[in-house]
């Protein structure tokens, strides 16, 4: 009944208006939410420590993943892994067809910005026994949530999670995130202009070296502005007549949009699809190696961004 009543509300106002809605409900709902969680934590705050952390032990939140084709669940612990990550198939629901279509039992995946591991999650479902899955995250904290899903899932013998920065040369970096909270995203990095954490960096090619990792049939690239570094780091992974998919998600303004066109399309691979996320000037830009198999190749947005 509420969701019929929400489909017919949706359809008598415009887009523009819905999304502020939404936004406006969000907000109400968020704070909502920290009123109770004060009241909730009120007595907590009065108990003896031991007491406070079993109870924070005893309190873990699993719920499953929106992707309605198999059973996956996701460990919650921050507002936006409840917000966003759970709602991972709804968000991008042209990289799940792009898996779906594209990924087999025999293929191997790396996500480079895996974030708590939504899309490595349902790779491995698609893939089966047979596939890989190389699930890379920077931040620490989110890192800890994604280890902790895999093995939720019982995945660990298709998805290997590693906690690297990846760049263009071997180091350590300073690395600005925008928060401790698992599950955030778009973290200021290293163009922050400000000290971070100190991380290990690597570049991509490097790392599958080093630590004898198979070669890959997909790529996916979600790294909120460090596209180019990670790209300038796995040239020889991209000139692998093996890797035959990628996508990568791209920002108009914050994304070196030509510098992205370039080293793809000197690595041989076309970009045959454009998807805009609502709104946003934020695309996934997907590409293939045109020897492989037949796909569909219809731009779903009209207006993709221009490189400058």
């Amino acid at each position: 009944m509420i969701s019929r009543v929400k489909a017919n509300a949706k359809k008598r106002v415009s887009a523009k208006a819905w999304r502020r809605l939404q936004m406006v409900r969000a907000r109400l709902t968020d704070v909502a939410a920290e009123g109770w969680a004060r009241l909730a934590a009120a007595p907590a705050h009065a108990a003896p420590d031991i007491v406070t952390v079993k109870v924070s032990e005893r309190t873990r939140l699993v719920r499953r993943l929106d992707y309605p084709s198999a059973n996956l669940r996701l460990l919650v612990t921050s507002s936006i892994e409840q917000r966003t990550r759970l709602h991972s198939s709804q968000k991008e629901p042209e990289t799940v067809e792009w898996l779906e279509r594209t990924f087999a039992d025999s293929s191997v995946l790396y996500d480079i910005g895996a974030n708590v591991g939504a899309y490595s999650l349902v790779a491995a479902a698609v893939g089966g026994p047979g596939s890989r899955i190389i699930a890379i995250e920077a931040s620490p904290f989110t890192f800890a949530s994604l280890c902790a899903n895999v093995l939720l899932n019982d995945f660990t013998g298709r998805i290997t999670p590693l906690q690297l920065l990846l760049t263009e040369r071997a180091g350590i970096r300073s690395f600005v995130l925008e928060s401790t909270i698992a599950g955030e995203a778009s973290h200021p990095g290293e163009r922050a202009g400000r000290p971070g954490l100190d991380l290990a960096a690597i570049p991509l090619d490097e790392a599958v070296s080093l630590f004898d990792l198979p070669k890959a049939t997909h790529l996916k690239i979600d790294v909120d502005g460090g596209e180019e570094a990670v790209l300038d780091g796995a040239g020889g992974m991209l000139r692998s007549p093996m890797l035959k998919h990628v996508v990568i998600e791209v920002e108009s303004g914050r994304t070196d949009l030509g510098h992205v066109e370039r080293t793809l399309a000197e690595a041989g691979l076309t970009r045959v699809n454009v998807v805009r996320h609502g709104a946003s000037e934020t695309y996934n830009w997907v590409y293939q190696r045109l020897d492989a198999s037949p796909q569909e190749r219809t731009v779903l947005e009209a207006d993709p961004p221009q490189a400058g």
